[in-house]
């Protein structure tokens, strides 16, 4: 069994060719996140994961990964929910992950925040990533953990006979240093539910249709639901996955 860290996760989710030769995208709204590079800690050399037009996860080219563009995207992206009078554009990523790690663990930056942030050039000390900032739905501290564990087959694959796993959803209060999680009821805004169930499928479906003989046993995705009801992908703290050919 492999524990396969964020970073990997998310750029295991950018299109990408199946092993007979089909480009599968990936159908899950992620928030615009970039992972500064590992060896100089800027953003150039990094990954920028992001979601396109067609609502699927998309890998920006080298070329248009630079700072001027992390901060205009940034700040145009975050600021345009005039709901957001605090005026963040970014959120640090903690660099230390875990099974229970949280996008709200991470520091709320501004603008300007940002800007010194970029033009220090120290980010492998600081923090793996840079995630676009997205008020939460009502300005509440709270996200929502989608918990995947799989049956056998492809996950919840029905062409090809693969069982849906066991899946369930838990509302994560966050704030004071303090989090809670409690399964959300049956009953809880089924089109939501629905949503965040069938994006967290998606996210073990695309690797394993990409990853040949991978397998993935457990996922954990982390959404954020906007002002509009829309979940939005921020985190996967925990992906395990085995190959089928092993015991």
């Amino acid at each position: 069994m492999q524990a396969k860290p964020w970073r990997w996760t998310a750029r295991a989710l950018a299109p990408s060719n199946t092993p007979d030769g089909r480009k599968v995208k990936c159908e899950v709204r992620l928030l615009d996140t970039v992972f500064l590079d590992e060896s100089s800690g800027k953003v150039e050399g990094g990954d920028w994961l992001f979601t396109s037009k067609h609502g699927t996860v998309t890998l920006k080219k080298q070329e248009q990964v630079t700072v001027q563009k992390v901060v205009d995207r940034f700040g145009r992206f975050a600021m345009m929910n005039p709901l957001n009078t605090d005026q963040f554009v970014a959120r640090l990523l903690p660099s230390e992950q875990n099974a229970e790690s949280s996008s709200g663990d991470g520091r709320l930056l501004n603008l300007a925040e940002l800007e010194g942030f970029l033009a220090s050039g120290n980010g492998s000390e600081k923090g793996v990533a840079l995630q676009v900032f997205l008020r939460p739905r009502d300005g509440k501290s709270e996200t929502y953990m989608c918990e995947y564990i799989a049956g056998g087959g492809l996950s919840g694959d029905a062409a090809t006979g693969g069982a849906a796993g066991s899946i369930r959803v838990k509302r994560r209060q966050l704030g004071g240093g303090l989090r809670s999680e409690v399964v959300v009821p049956a009953d809880w805004e089924p089109a939501a539910k629905l949503e965040v169930e069938g994006c967290c499928r998606a996210v073990a479906r695309h690797v394993e249709l990409t990853h040949s003989g991978l397998k993935v046993e457990h996922l954990r995705c982390e959404f954020m639901l906007d002002d509009n009801h829309q979940p939005w992908l921020t985190l996967v703290p925990s992906l395990h996955a085995r190959h089928l050919d092993r015991s």
